[in-house]
């Protein structure tokens, strides 16, 4: 029996690329085109396996090792620029952030 597989039951990384991402692996031929019915888009699970499989490995730079320490400082981070934007919606009312 065939399974079906819409955009969020795709494998992690694959279910967060956009809608359009994934048409141009399409048209490149890296990935199957979606079948559709009506809005919804959805793979076979076997095409996806067999696309999965396919794919070119990514040439990866290594950068710090992922540690407490960086995913500490990367969260601290993400709320510093998280804070900043509310302070200035604040100051600024109705008037929408950067």
């Amino acid at each position: 029996m065939t399974r079906y597989l819409t955009k969020a039951d795709l494998p992690h990384p694959f279910c967060e690329l956009s809608d359009r991402t994934l048409d141009r692996w399409a048209a490149s031929g890296l990935w199957p085109y979606p079948k559709r019915a009506g809005n919804l888009r959805f793979w076979t699970e076997d095409a996806i396996a067999s696309a999965i499989d396919n794919l070119p490995e990514a040439p990866r730079e290594v950068a710090a090792p992922f540690t407490r320490e960086t995913a500490t400082a990367a969260i601290n981070k993400r709320w510093k620029r998280h804070r900043e934007r509310l302070a200035a919606e604040q100051q600024q009312p109705g008037a929408a952030a950067p």
